[in-house]
C-alpha cells in the first residue's frame, strides 16, 4: 500500500520532509498569517508614581472598540522599580483583569493609542483598530464605565524594599503570554459594550516613596477567529 505524502498548496510537488532515523516530521514554528490586518506592539513607561497606590487601582488600560474584528492578546509584560525609597518593606503585586461592558473610556495618565499606520510589526500590515491604550503617569487612571472581572486572568507578585533605585520586577517579566499552541486571550467585536483589559495594583502599595513601571503589549487583529 502506497504511503501518504503531504505536499504544499502552491506547487503541489514539494513533499514534507522527515528525519532520517526517527521519521519524525520536520516542522518550523512560524507566526500566524495576518491577512488584511496585522500584528502590533505598544510599550510605555509611567511617570513617577506617588506612594500608597490603592488596591485595585488601574495603572494600565487597553480598550478594544472594533465592531467587526477580533483582538488576540499575545503577550503582556511589565517591569517596576523604586525611585525614592519606601518607608516599609512589603509584598505587592500587579493583576491583569478582563473588562467587559466598557461603554465609557477611562482617563488620565499618558495615552499610548497608536496613530494611523503606526506600531505595526511589519510595514505592509493594516492600521490597528484598537480604541484606547493608556498608562498611569503619577497617579491611578480614572476607571470609566465598565465591568471588571472579579478574579484576575494573571498576576505577578514582587517585593518592595526600603532602598531607592532598585528593580522590583525583572525587566519585561511576563504578566501574560500565549505561546505557540496556547489559546490566546481574545477580545471580541462588540456593538457598544466593548471589551478590554486593565492592569491593577493588587494591594495597597508602599508609603513614603515613589516608583516607576513599564508595560509592553503585543497583539494580533483578525477578521474572524
Amino acid at each position: 500500500m502506497a504511503g501518504i505524502q503531504l505536499v504544499g498548496n502552491v506547487n503541489n510537488t514539494t513533499a514534507q520532509e522527515v528525519e532520517v532515523n526517527t521519521k519524525a516530521a520536520r516542522v518550523v514554528i512560524r507566526p500566524d498569517d495576518f491577512g488584511s490586518l496585522g500584528i502590533y506592539g505598544v510599550g510605555g513607561i509611567s511617570g513617577t508614581m506617588a506612594a500608597a497606590l490603592a488596591a485595585a487601582a488601574d495603572i494600565f488600560q487597553f480598550r478594544w472598540t472594533s465592531t467587526t474584528n477580533f483582538c488576540l492578546i499575545k503577550s503582556v509584560s511589565i517591569s517596576a522599580g523604586s525611585v525614592a525609597a519606601m518607608t516599609t518593606a512589603q509584598g505587592a503585586g500587579f493583576n491583569l483583569n478582563k473588562v467587559t461592558a466598557w461603554t465609557a473610556d477611562g482617563s488620565g495618565g499618558t495615552t499610548l493609542t497608536p496613530a494611523a499606520g503606526q506600531n505595526k510589526l511589519r510595514t505592509s500590515m493594516g492600521s490597528t483598530g484598537v480604541g484606547s491604550i493608556r498608562i498611569a503617569s503619577t497617579a491611578a487612571l480614572t476607571n470609566g464605565t465598565r465591568t471588571v472581572d472579579t478574579t484576575a486572568i494573571a498576576g505577578l507578585a514582587f517585593g518592595i524594599t526600603t532602598t531607592a533605585g532598585v528593580s522590583y520586577i525583572t525587566p519585561s517579566a511576563d504578566l501574560f503570554r500565549s505561546n505557540a499552541g496556547d489559546y490566546p486571550f481574545i477580545l471580541s467585536p462588540q456593538a457598544s459594550n466593548f471589551e478590554g483589559f486593565v492592569i491593577q495594583n493588587s494591594i495597597l502599595m508602599g508609603a513614603g516613596g515613589t516608583f516607576t513601571f513599564a508595560v509592553k503589549v503585543i497583539w494580533e487583529e483578525l477578521t474572524a477567529y
